[in-house]
């Protein structure tokens, strides 16, 4: 039987992440030193994962703390961004765990985007790509976000 596109890509990206670890190992100090900002929307490279888990290379907003964010451990928060919308009636996120972003607010969106809450996890410094930021929140937004954030742990 062969094998589907999705473990082809399961063999490649493991690949890429040895590739990742050997770089890390050689020089822990210049992956540590990547200067991400909370509210910064960054392309993560997020792999091949398991199952409904995102996966690919897509936009995300580090969501950690920025005393966090600038501790050495190689570490950073973030919540991935999807261009697919489940609204309600009312124009609003269908689920409670999603916040929109509208292109028209955020003109460095490609199209409205949801950020996914349900997916947050914590990424080494290596799959963010900080040199070329898509664009930042407004301070209004992003504790509209962290607040919406909170409660998704509620």
């Amino acid at each position: 039987m062969a094998d589907s596109n999705k473990i082809s890509h399961m063999r490649r990206w493991g690949n890429r992440k040895i590739t990742l670890q050997r770089e890390y190992e050689a020089d822990c100090r210049s992956t540590d030193n990547k200067n991400v900002l909370q509210g910064g929307i960054y392309n993560v490279n997020f792999g091949t994962n398991l199952g409904k888990e995102v996966d690919k290379n897509r936009p995300a907003i580090v969501v950690s703390n920025q005393q966090f964010n600038n501790r050495k451990n190689g570490l950073i928060v973030v919540a991935p961004l999807t261009g697919t919308l489940v609204l309600k009636k009312n124009g609003y996120p269908k689920y409670d765990y999603h916040f929109v972003l509208k292109k028209n607010d955020y003109n460095f969106l490609e199209k409205d985007s949801t950020i996914e809450f349900n997916h947050v996890r914590s990424v080494s410094s290596k799959r963010i790509d900080s040199e070329n930021p898509y664009g930042f929140v407004d301070p209004s937004t992003l504790n509209a976000i962290l607040d919406k954030f909170k409660r998704f742990f509620r």
